[in-house]
């Protein structure tokens, strides 16, 4: 529209309504802190993937990233002073994460 090249808005005569959406959270599909405070707790104990399991669902749940960027995090996404964290790029993480999980089962795999 801005360059002129079409005569008229052709948006404008889709006949479309908004999806509906919920209006709240699911409690029963979040974690909540006691929740996550066990699972974390539970998967320290395990050997010798603990500390990097701790790291990977805490990123989830504490910096609120999705599990294809927790598991693309590296310590160069940290910026331990402005206590910050800066997600992997979706070009990073769009490799690692199956896009089927019925093919890949629950491991990360690449694609194709």
């Amino acid at each position: 529209m801005e360059r002129r090249l079409l005569g008229k808005n052709p948006i404008t005569s889709l006949a479309w309504k908004a999806p509906r959406t919920a209006k709240g959270v699911d409690k029963q599909g979040v974690v909540n802190p006691v929740q996550a405070r066990a699972l974390l707790a539970a998967v320290r104990q395990q050997t010798p993937s603990g500390p990097r399991l701790v790291a990977f669902f805490g990123a989830m749940y504490y910096a609120g990233l999705r599990p294809a960027e927790a598991a693309k995090l590296r310590r160069s996404n940290l910026m331990w002073r402005k206590a910050r964290i800066t997600a992997p790029s979706p070009e990073e993480t769009v490799s690692r994460w199956p896009v089927d999980p019925t093919t890949c089962g629950t491991q990360l795999c690449r694609p194709g």
